[in-house]
């Protein structure tokens, strides 16, 4: 696994990527395999704003590829991108 500058673990915030943008949230959870997100990471979030039909304290559980490090986003031309600069680190059982 190349070096990353970032680890997304249980208790970062983050955000969970939707047809509405991007909404904020907290990782309550993560199970599955360590390195790149992927689809065999399974996420507990709760969202922590409103955006579009999504409330602030719902928990909803999902995969890794729809959960983006707060540091892996940014604005380039009024327009924002995420870049997949992190590996997720999953709790241990």
């Amino acid at each position: 696994m190349p070096d990353v500058p970032y680890t997304l673990a249980s208790g970062d915030l983050a955000f969970w990527d939707t047809f509405s943008g991007l909404v904020p949230c907290r990782v309550l959870s993560i199970a599955g395999t360590e390195g790149d997100p992927s689809t065999g990471q399974k996420f507990k979030i709760k969202l922590t704003a409103e955006r579009g039909p999504y409330k602030a304290g719902e928990e909803i559980d999902t995969l890794g590829t729809s959960v983006v490090h707060r540091k892996g986003v940014y604005v380039r031309n009024g327009q924002y991108r995420v870049l997949i600069n992190w590996s997720v680190k999953p709790d241990v059982r």
